[in-house]
């Protein structure tokens, strides 16, 4: 129980983290973004191997809810003001 109270802290840390840092500069945002992009691929490309291949199954839809919960659920986009 110990070990998941500990994934559960880390996950909620890094999130917070980083997305604290992707409201700073949209710069910084892209690079978050590429990162979990950058984990997709791997865990993708591990999938498709022998001895991890279903942990990197599992884990992909963990990384794409850390996703959503560090830079939002999709794109952001900010509404014009029309006057």
């Amino acid at each position: 129980m110990q070990l998941a109270a500990q994934v559960i802290a880390l996950e909620a840390s890094v999130s917070s983290v980083l997305a604290r840092i992707a409201q700073v500069d949209p710069r910084l945002s892209s690079a978050i973004a590429d990162g979990f992009t950058d984990a997709l691929k791997v865990l993708e490309r591990l999938a498709k191997e022998g001895d991890a291949a279903s942990q990197a199954a599992e884990a992909v839809p963990i990384v794409m809810q850390l996703r959503a919960a560090t830079l939002g659920a999709g794109p952001k986009t900010r509404k014009r003001r029309t006057s």
